[in-house]
């Protein structure tokens, strides 16, 4: 894979230094099934996580919160799942998915950047997503922060986690919007920004997304995951 084909690269900008742009059983609660059964549901989104390595974290909900308080803000309803690899898309009529491929480091053809998630150009909308854990843990300062309880650290990490796939579920609904100069939608993020208080996606970039969803819902469902989205996968495991 190219860089050609990357719309939105999202890279640390760690403590060390400013940088360029278990599948366990248990499973990731979804937004209350009301949100979506109103008659409001054209305004919501199905987020799936595909974990085929574990680096998800045991405890989710502070992932969850940070995707219901993104899309909530812009006027949408997050509703968070999970499936296996090996499994087909199974979103609901009226919905549209985003999968999320979470990863422990990006493939090598990326090159050495400690890039933390990316989104397609080159796709049909919306584009799969992938995380990249180990580089979001190096934006954080872990392993450094050994003294740390294992339990806050773990929790901070889901927090930084839902940031990071919010960035990149709202480049894959809205392509063509630009990196902003702060905030959740800057081109770089450190430990403050995915961690600290979290500044609302500005007004052009919400409209942007709820008009890049209106554009989706006239067109037929997304294919399943293209064969270029398991080779990287299947390179980049470890």
């Amino acid at each position: 894979m190219r860089f050609a084909l990357v719309v939105a690269v999202l890279v640390v900008a760690s403590t060390r230094g400013e940088a360029r742009d278990r599948t366990a059983a248990q499973a990731i609660a979804p937004a209350p099934p009301s949100a979506l059964d109103s008659p409001g549901v054209h305004n919501a989104v199905t987020i799936t996580l595909v974990d085929a390595i574990g680096a998800l974290p045991k405890e989710t909900a502070p992932t969850i919160a940070e995707l219901t308080g993104v899309f909530g803000e812009i006027g949408l309803a997050a509703r968070v799942g999970r499936r296996r690899p090996e499994e087909a898309a199974s979103s609901h009529a009226g919905e549209i998915e985003v999968p999320v491929i979470v990863l422990r480091r990006p493939p090598k053809s990326l090159g050495a950047e400690p890039i933390m998630g990316l989104a397609l150009r080159h796709h049909k909308t919306p584009s799969p997503v992938w995380i990249f854990v180990d580089n979001i843990r190096l934006a954080l300062g872990f392993p450094e922060d050994a003294g740390e309880d294992p339990a806050a650290r773990e929790s901070a990490f889901a927090r930084a986690l839902g940031r990071v796939i919010a960035h990149e579920v709202i480049h894959s609904l809205a392509p063509s919007h630009p990196h902003a100069t702060g905030g959740l939608m800057a081109p770089t993020l450190g430990r403050a920004g995915l961690l600290g208080p979290r500044k609302p996606v500005e007004a052009s970039c919400a409209q942007a997304v709820l008009k890049g969803l209106a554009a989706l819902r006239r067109l037929d469902p997304a294919p399943p995951l293209p064969p270029p989205v398991a080779a990287v996968a299947e390179r980049a495991a470890p």
